[in-house]
């Protein structure tokens, strides 16, 4: 660099030099001849034609070549334009790509799998193959959370496939008050999200409208420790019975205690919320779809219907049947829908999947089919 300088110096000062000395011979009105100076300039280029190419690359010198971005490349200064100007030209024509690419970088995509597992069932019952199954739907899958209903501590939680044990190597059961007696329990990857906030509500109505306390909603606030980018989530199971108006309150009154949990849940940690579950009505239902449309009213979206990828797949059918090998099988059609997940409009979220699993494994693991929703969430600070 300092020989670089020298040798810029001695061209223009020769040049100079020479220029006073040197008569014009009206060879060119106007220009003098300067030989001397022009064999000092010409010995200047070939010095320059001589210098590794890459050398002069590191001290902002391409050659003449324009630039080509490619993905995740950082855009270079076309040195062909000069002066501060240029380098706002070159900058900004590479704008929309920078932009998008920060974008893409600070995007989490997410997948929630939620079923209700049926293991609301009599404690000599046997939970046979089915955990299992849920285990191996699961791995196929590879979600972010699992959110269970019915995950009865009598039948779902003991033995040697326990369904949190099954679960383990991966995923971390969130904590509540509750322990093994939640019913609405949450999992999450363990090496993927940090655990900002928690929390379980028992649905009021006392034993008439709450068996063996299993109606509830279990929720957390989760963090990924990547791209910084949070979301609320929320598994719960409405009342189920249909024989009385009273009970159609019931469910009614559990859909108001859940707008309440995910308004909180939304206000103080200013993220995108989702809610998952059973909630025992829908279309085709004997319970009917009012507490549904009392949610969709009070603000929520179902994924279903805003998801860019969907289907009409029915969630609900006949229960699998144990088979004298002690495994089950033959789990019937869906012909209703009992089970939704429902969503927060959000600036920061866009619900992009919402499928039904309907595979037999699906249907032998349980009478309710496993919904696995997709979404992409950004960062605090920018919209999608």
């Amino acid at each position: 660099m300092a020989m670089m300088v020298v040798l810029v110096l001695m061209a223009l000062a020769a040049g100079s030099v020479l220029s006073l000395a040197t008569p014009n011979t009206g060879t060119r009105p106007g220009h003098p001849l300067l030989p001397q100076a022009a064999i000092v300039r010409l010995a200047v280029r070939r010095f320059f034609r001589q210098w590794p190419r890459e050398e002069r690359r590191q001290t902002g010198d391409i050659s003449g070549q324009r630039h080509v971005a490619s993905p995740g490349d950082v855009p270079r200064v076309d040195r062909r334009v000069s002066g501060y100007r240029g380098r706002q030209q070159a900058t900004s024509c590479f704008a929309p790509f920078a932009q998008w690419s920060r974008t893409k970088e600070r995007e989490l995509e997410i997948q929630i799998y939620d079923q209700n597992i049926w293991g609301n069932m009599g404690a000599k019952q046997a939970i046979a193959n089915r955990n299992s199954l849920i285990r191996d739907l699961i791995s196929a899958c590879d979600p972010d959370v699992c959110c269970f209903q019915e995950c009865s501590p009598r039948t779902s939680r003991v033995g040697a496939t326990a369904i949190q044990d099954l679960l383990a190597d991966r995923y971390v059961e969130v904590e509540t008050p509750a322990g093994a007696q939640n019913y609405t329990p949450l999992f999450f990857l363990r090496d993927k999200y940090r655990l900002l906030d928690r929390g379980c509500h028992l649905y009021t109505g006392g034993p008439e409208r709450n068996d063996c306390s299993s109606k509830s909603i279990t929720w957390a606030v989760l963090e990924d420790m990547t791209t910084g980018a949070a979301f609320g989530v929320c598994s719960t199971h409405f009342w189920w019975k249909s024989d009385t108006a009273l009970d159609n309150q019931q469910r009614i009154q559990n859909a108001v205690e859940l707008c309440e949990i995910i308004t909180a849940m939304a206000g103080k940690h200013d993220v995108p919320v989702l809610a998952a579950g059973d909630l025992n009505c829908g279309t085709g239902s004997a319970q009917g779809s009012e507490p549904y449309h009392f949610l969709l009213e009070r603000g929520l979206l179902d994924t279903r219907a805003v998801a860019a990828v969907t289907t009409d797949a029915f969630t609900h059918h006949e229960y699998p049947l144990l088979n004298d090998m002690g495994i089950y099988e033959k789990g019937g059609r869906p012909v209703r829908t009992l089970d939704h997940v429902l969503a927060t409009a959000h600036p920061r979220m866009r619900i992009t999947r919402f499928h039904v699993e309907t595979s037999q494994r699906a249907l032998d693991s349980s009478d309710h089919c496993p919904l696995i929703v997709g979404a992409s969430i950004v960062e605090p600070g920018h919209a999608m």
